[in-house]
């Protein structure tokens, strides 16, 4: 198989922004009728977002409690 050297790369001045393919869910992106396919920001689930930040403001602070308390307790174990 050969392969130009480009790689079938665009220039510049013809390459794709990012919402030409992954527009919203009614957006005129270019592969908005690909059927079975995911691809982020194209249909959002406001459920699993919502769901997934907070999982991630969870962690964040289980991390932020767990260091203060090792701090709390380094400080306390100085002082004996």
């Amino acid at each position: 198989m050969a392969w130009p050297i480009t790689h079938m790369v665009a220039p510049k001045t013809d390459a794709l922004t990012c919402v030409q393919c992954h527009a919203p869910s009614g957006g005129v992106g270019r592969l908005d009728k690909v059927p079975g396919l995911y691809m982020p920001g194209r249909r959002a689930n406001e459920l699993l977002n919502t769901v997934g930040w907070g999982l991630a403001a969870l962690c964040l602070v289980g991390v932020l409690g767990h260091g203060g308390i090792r701090i709390l307790a380094a400080r306390k174990g100085e002082k004996k």
